[in-house]
């Protein structure tokens, strides 16, 4: 259908992305990026919404079961990837970037579902839920505080077949990873 619209619009959410690696590498998100561009088309101008949980880890009690964060990244991890994640992302030619949320949900609503069992749900703004900025915040402050000329766009791979992409998924998706990993990413690439 992407090929279809006008524009699209991806919401990233660099840690939860099911490819291999760290997850706050930001070749994966650019990776993303280029292959929503291949799908969509070259042409069609292609926004990003960042969606990147930060904040102190504590490990809490759902019931009876303990709740692990396995999303959350440390305030200052999660600024040193925000930045690389954005400065990358203007340079490979996203049209424009926002913010996926602007502060955490307050006491209340971390308590309740769907936070109280995904706390990293809880996390994602650039202040804390007292309206206090987070590190986070300064990478967005670095990105708005100068224009930025539009990348060019470069979609991977350069011809897809859509079809067959998504009737191979998940497997389509590692491969091409894996290929784009070989020709574009800052590791070598293990192909099976």
């Amino acid at each position: 259908m992407a090929a279809h619209v006008d524009a699209l619009g991806l919401v990233l959410q660099p840690q939860r992305l099911p490819l291999p690696g760290d997850p706050l590498d930001p070749g994966r998100a650019v990776f993303t990026v280029e292959l929503a561009q291949a799908l969509a088309g070259a042409q069609t101008p292609l926004t990003v919404e960042v969606d990147i949980a930060s904040g102190d880890v504590v490990e809490t009690e759902a019931g009876d079961t303990a709740v692990q964060d396995h999303v959350t990244a440390s305030p200052h991890g999660a600024f040193r990837a925000a930045d690389q994640v954005l400065q990358r992302l203007i340079a490979s030619g996203v049209a424009g970037l926002c913010a996926g949320a602007w502060c955490d949900w307050g006491e209340r609503l971390a308590d309740a579902a769907p936070a109280d069992r995904r706390p990293w749900l809880s996390r994602r703004g650039l202040v804390d839920s007292t309206g206090v900025s987070k590190p986070i915040a300064e990478a967005w402050d670095a990105v708005v505080a100068r224009e930025h000329a539009l990348g060019e766009s470069a979609p991977y791979p350069v011809s897809v077949d859509v079809e067959s992409y998504y009737a191979s998924l998940p497997d389509s998706l590692l491969d091409v990873h894996a290929s784009w990993n070989a020709e574009r990413g800052d590791a070598p690439a293990i192909l099976d």
